[in-house]
């Protein structure tokens, strides 16, 4: 048995913070966040990575484990033209230009492939966690909001709403003699 010891690890954020995310770029380029890499443990030897699409309409972020795929470099960047492209069509998104997709962070397994991990790969907007809606009326005292969540499992939806009473503020007044401020202006 061989033991590797790994002290204090740093994970640098940058602007993804700790969602799980793809960043599809112009020229094929596709960026993965930092919290992205650490959850596929991706390192030096084992940094290859494929797309896998379901009969569903789905796509699959998944590791190689047989480390034939396309290569994440250093800085969490892979060039491949063909994945972007086909991630862009699968999910209806513009052809061009910085589009994030984000992967949930539960893997899948498949009987087919027992020793691989699959991580599902969705639209902020299909996983849709929870979305406020303002349907608030004319009337100033009170915002109400519809909130929808949707329970994948089990194919229902329930939606919630609550409203806010906004409560007057009364404003205080303070006396100022001029005397206190004259030099000032």
């Amino acid at each position: 048995m061989k033991l590797t010891l790994v002290g204090k690890r740093v994970e640098r954020m940058n602007k993804f913070g700790d969602d799980l995310c793809l960043e599809l770029r112009d020229n094929g380029s596709i960026k993965f966040s930092p919290a992205l890499l650490s959850r596929l443990n991706v390192s030096k030897a084992s940094n290859r990575f494929g797309i896998a699409y379901s009969d569903t309409g789905n796509a699959y972020l998944y590791m190689a484990p047989d480390n034939q795929g396309v290569a994440i470099n250093a800085q969490g960047i892979a060039n491949n033209i063909p994945h972007n492209r086909d991630l862009r069509s699968q999910y209806d998104l513009s052809t061009t230009g910085k589009v994030t997709l984000y992967v949930k962070e539960d893997s899948k397994t498949f009987d087919d492939f027992s020793n691989y991990k699959f991580y599902e790969i969705y639209t902020q907007t299909e996983e849709n966690y929870v979305s406020l809606q303002d349907t608030s009326t004319d009337v100033e005292e009170t915002t109400s909001y519809s909130s929808e969540c949707v329970n994948y499992e089990e194919d229902a939806t329930e939606t919630f709403t609550y409203s806010t009473e906004e409560v007057p503020v009364e404003s205080i007044e303070t006396e100022v003699e001029e005397d206190e401020y004259e030099g000032i202006w």
